[in-house]
């Protein structure tokens, strides 16, 4: 398994970015979301991207996004 991924973005609001395994190029990758030791949620890295594909990325479905819940404010994303 090669992975590669990037965080795109990452705010009080949300992280973004994309995972791609080189050795399945057109599967989906699971992506696990931390705040610090604390799992917060897993998501699909499975949306599809123009820049992505063009790259060669498989079929251009490997980025992802996830909105934190409410109660994480931009104060605890300094922890």
């Amino acid at each position: 398994m090669t992975i590669e991924g990037n965080i795109d973005h990452l705010d009080e609001y949300g992280v973004a970015g994309w995972a791609f395994d080189a050795a399945a190029p057109d599967q989906p990758l699971s992506v696990v979301v931390f705040l610090g030791d604390r799992e917060l949620d897993q998501v699909w890295a499975d949306e599809y991207r123009d820049d992505l594909k063009a790259a060669g990325k498989g079929d251009g479905r490997h980025s992802f996004r996830y909105l934190f819940p409410k109660e994480i404010g931009q104060d605890r994303l300094a922890e």
